[in-house]
Formats: structure tokens, C-alpha cells, sequence
């Protein structure tokens, strides 16, 4: 159950956290039917390094993949499953931000190495294997800083298409001492480099998130102190009028209070609610978006899942199990790169949100306040970055009662509907899909594969390189008769015996020369 943080109001003698108990959500099966309800992945398919980043986008039905090593692939969405189309070696540094156009035509991914790419999504459609070597990266902006969070800001009806982005500043250490490191700049996406404007007061520290909702034609946008902005990416970049006067009003402060930063802002698909979530006091929190109110807090720290894992309750873990979840949980915590691709997300309805937990994905009831599912429970992955596809991939179209009343398989087949849950996972260079059942989601594309069996759920759809088994024959050629393990009680001599257990010598010897016992711990010390 979610922490009610709206102060309690009571009303003939009840409460408010007592008509949270008896709310109901009508047709709640409906919607539902129209989510994944596997409770473990039915695919993955892989980059050749960690993942940081999966998109959906809206209209265009693809799927876009990205990695740490600036490697974005592009999938089509298949009446069952998905297509693999193009891979594009987009940069050379770690890519810090991607976002997708509200009317899913345009895709930008930002990197570390002062590079912006902008591809046209639309274009992809009309691929085929005879001409895949046309580009479909339309522009490229190379910057004098790196960008930090990048989003297109423009409704579908507009003519030219806007980019908001924040840049760290000029060779300085800490962003927040310089004038300028708090400036957002709006660009033309299909221009160069140059920006048409710059908002200089809407920040005081720097920005991290920066989020658009097309119906409001406001944006949204978060810095590394907690402070949520409201602004309109054109005028005068004020708040627009439909939303609240004042913010002290709100409960937009209640980061800065909490001394935690958001890690994602996404707003339902109408446009009136947006989901944030928060580290390090890991709360999801639900924000009504024109009185900027909440709506609900849901604690999902680490203390409050211990005291559930305590307590006996359902979802209990196996004690091994949890404590090593828990583990990486904090490590999860410590790498920059993993908290700020956390999120959460909203289904087409806008009455459920998914996010990734330690115990697995959650699918919560926004309006009843309760989890309705729990997804990859006995995975031992930890899910981070989470993409939501919903309805039929192809259009469609007004058929006649004849029509309706055949048996078409082309008919049925383009009115099914296939929804799929795409996430990646912390230190996985593989993204996962979970579905409405446990068939074979196989891509379509034979020439992606190397490696299929039918039956198994990891595809290996990466050739390795002849780098990588040079590097591989390298590792397994360590060897040695005896080894010295330092220590800070002293020097331990090891006699090493290849030729009774060549095996075990050459294991232990490669991981030495790799450095993994560097800084190890002793678990146990038993004298003599």
C-alpha cells in the first residue's frame, strides 16, 4: 500500500485512506487484458554492451535500443514479436540521454562525446534488406560541452521541430558555481548547432530532467537539487496559465525537502497526471499535473522492503535470494548511470504505473492503490529502464459486415493485439520482453541471428569479432606453478598444480591476471 502523504481530511466519521480501501476502478479486467502478464521474460535479445536506454515510439511502432558504448539499434514491431531493422554506431562515448518526439517521427540519443544524433524515424518504415544501407540520420550537432538531458519539445502540428537541451558548462568541476551552468537552449532539430534560444533564469542548479507533455504544450523540468519547473517552450517561457497560480500552493517542493532527486518525469497519456521517481528515498510519487499536487507517495525504500521480507508476506523472497538482491540494490545505487535510466512508466489508460523494484516489476492500480501484478519475481536480473508497447501494430482499417463476420487470418492477425513490456537490466548488455504468454518471440530477420534454439528465451543475435576471440584464447591461456596472494596480515604462498588440475590451475590464474580477487575479503578465517 502506497504512504498517504495528503493530509487526512475527515468526513462523517471516516477517513480518506478508508475510501482508498473501497475504491474500484470499473472495467479494471479491460485494462488488464491489455497488459503483459508473463511472470518471467519470454525473449531477450542483446548489444554487445551494457544497456542503458529502451524506447517506444508512439504511432511509428518502433522499438529503440541503446547502449553505453553509443550503439543504437532500431526493431519494428511485428504482429507477434518484433523485426530487427538497423544498427547505427551513432558515438563514441557513453550516451547520457534519449528522447522520442511526441509524434514518434524523431529519435535524438546525446553521448558524453559532445555529440547529438537526430534520426528520422518514419523513414525506417520504408527499409527493406535490398536497400539497407540508406541513412536515415538526418542531422548531427557537435557541441563545445557534453549534454546532460535532451527532449524534443514541440506538438505534432508544429512546423519546425524544437530540441530542449542542458549542456554541463565550460571546463568547471562543480556545475553549480558557474553563471551559465543552469542555462537550458531550445534548437532546431533540423538545424545545426547554433540556439535559437536560451532560458537563463529557470534553474538555479544543474538540470537533469527535462520532460514535455504535448497537451499542455508544457514542459517539465528537474534539477540535481530537487526543484521541479514548470515552462512553455515558446513566448516567454512561462508557465502556462491552465495550471496552478502559486507553488508554494503545490507539493513540488517536496524533493527538496525529502533531499532526493527525481529520476524520471513521464506524464499519462491525457496529459493530466505525471509519475516521478526518487533516489535516494526511492519513492514513486503521483502528481496531479495542473494543481501540482500529489496524488499518492509509494515507499519503495530499502528499510520499508526489509520490514515486508520480515514480515512474512507474499511476495517473500528466499533468504539467500533477497540479500543478494539487496546487494546489488545498492550497488545499483551507487552507479550514476543506472539511477538516472530508472523509471516509471504509465499504460495507455493512465490508471496503472510500472516500475522495477527489488522483488520485480510492479503494475499498480493507481486508482484502488494496489499492485495488481508482479512481473519477474523469480528473475535474477534487477529491471531498470522499462518501455511499454499497447494495441495492434498495423492500422486499423472499416470493414464491412462481411468482412467482420469471415474468417480472414490477414484480418485477424492486423487487428490482434500483442502487448509487450521492453526493459533493461543493471550491468546486462541484454534488453527483455515480457508478454501476454510464453510464446517464441523470434525476430524476423535471419540475419540478426547466429545462435537460436527453439525453446530457449536468449537469443544471440551478436556475431563475436575476431578481436573478441583473440581476447578470449588470451584469457584461457594463463597458467603457472605457483602464485603469491598479498595480504594485510602477510604474504600467502600458493603451490600451483597444472598437470593434476589443469582446469582449476588455469581458472584460478586467470582471474588473478584480470584483477578480480584485487581487494577481496576474506568470508572466512579458521585457524589451522
Amino acid at each position: 500500500m502506497p504512504v498517504d502523504n495528503v493530509p487526512k481530511k475527515k468526513r462523517r466519521g471516516t477517513c480518506s485512506h478508508i475510501r482508498w480501501l473501497t475504491a474500484v476502478l470499473p472495467h479494471e479486467k479491460v485494462y488488464l487484458d491489455r497488459l503483459p502478464s508473463s511472470s518471467r521474460y519470454t525473449k531477450s535479445f542483446m548489444h554487445r554492451d551494457t544497456l542503458s536506454y529502451v524506447t517506444v515510439t508512439p504511432f511509428t511502432d518502433f522499438i529503440i535500443t541503446t547502449s553505453v558504448d553509443g550503439v543504437v539499434k532500431f526493431w519494428k514491431k511485428q504482429a507477434v514479436g518484433i523485426e530487427f531493422v538497423k544498427q547505427y554506431r551513432g558515438h563514441l562515448g557513453p550516451v547520457t540521454a534519449v528522447s522520442v518526439s511526441a509524434d514518434g517521427t524523431m529519435f535524438v540519443s546525446a553521448s558524453s562525446d559532445k555529440t547529438v544524433k537526430i534520426f528520422d524515424v518514419v523513414n525506417f518504415g520504408m527499409l527493406s534488406r535490398n536497400i539497407g544501407l540508406i541513412v536515415d540520420m538526418f542531422n548531427m550537432m557537435t557541441l563545445p560541452y557534453t549534454p546532460k538531458a535532451v527532449c524534443f519539445v514541440y506538438k505534432r502540428s508544429a512546423m519546425i521541430p524544437l530540441l530542449a537541451m542542458y549542456v554541463t558548462p565550460r571546463n568547471v568541476t562543480d556545475c553549480s558555481s558557474d553563471a551559465d551552468s543552469s542555462n537550458i537552449y531550445i534548437y532546431n532539430a533540423r538545424d545545426d548547432g547554433t540556439p535559437l534560444h536560451t532560458l537563463e533564469k529557470i534553474h538555479s542548479r544543474p538540470v537533469h530532467i527535462i520532460s514535455y507533455n504535448p497537451i499542455y504544450d508544457c514542459v517539465v523540468s528537474a534539477d540535481t537539487g530537487g526543484m521541479i519547473e514548470y515552462w512553455q517552450p515558446s513566448g516567454d517561457f512561462q508557465k502556462p496559465s491552465q495550471v496552478f497560480e502559486f507553488k508554494s500552493k503545490t507539493d513540488l517542493y517536496d524533493f527538496k525537502k525529502a533531499k532526493s532527486v527525481p529520476s524520471c518525469v513521464t506524464f499519462s497519456k491525457d496529459g493530466e497526471k505525471f509519475v516521478t521517481q526518487s533516489f535516494p528515498d526511492r519513492k514513486v510519487r503521483l502528481f496531479h499535473f495542473r494543481l501540482g499536487t500529489l496524488a499518492a507517495t509509494y515507499d519503495e525504500s530499502l528499510a520499508n522492503i526489509t520490514g515486508l521480507q520480515e514480515d512474512e508476506s507474499t511476495f517473500k523472497l528466499d533468504t539467500i535470494t533477497f540479500g543478494a538482491r539487496l546487494s546489488a540494490d545498492r550497488e545499483l545505487e551507487k552507479t550514476t548511470s543506472s539511477v538516472t535510466s530508472a523509471n516509471v512508466i504509465f499504460d495507455e489508460s493512465g490508471h496503472f504505473i510500472i516500475y522495477a523494484t527489488l522483488i520485480g516489476i510492479k503494475i499498480v492500480n493507481t486508482v484502488t492503490h494496489r499492485m495488481v501484478r508482479l512481473l519477474g519475481k523469480d528473475e535474477t536480473h534487477r529491471f531498470t529502464n522499462l518501455a511499454l508497447y499497447q494495441g495492434a501494430p498495423k492500422k486499423k482499417e472499416i470493414h464491412d459486415l462481411a468482412m467482420a463476420a469471415s474468417e480472414n487470418p490477414l484480418l485477424a492477425e492486423s487487428e490482434a493485439e500483442d502487448p509487450i513490456l521492453f526493459c533493461t537490466a543493471f550491468r546486462k548488455a541484454r534488453f527483455f520482453m515480457f508478454t501476454a504468454g510464453m510464446e517464441e518471440y523470434l525476430p524476423l530477420n535471419e540475419m540478426e541471428l547466429t545462435k537460436s534454439t527453439k525453446g530457449d528465451r536468449d537469443v544471440y543475435n551478436e556475431k563475436p569479432t575476431r578481436d573478441d576471440r583473440v581476447e578470449v584464447e588470451k584469457k584461457t591461456t594463463h597458467s603457472g606453478t605457483s602464485a603469491v596472494i598479498h595480504t594485510t596480515m602477510g604474504d600467502i604462498f600458493v603451490k600451483l598444480f597444472p598437470k593434476a588440475a589443469p582446469k582449476a590451475v588455469e581458472n584460478f590464474a586467470t582471474l588473478a591476471m584480470s584483477g578480480y580477487y584485487d581487494g577481496t575479503i576474506f568470508h572466512r578465517v579458521i585457524p589451522k
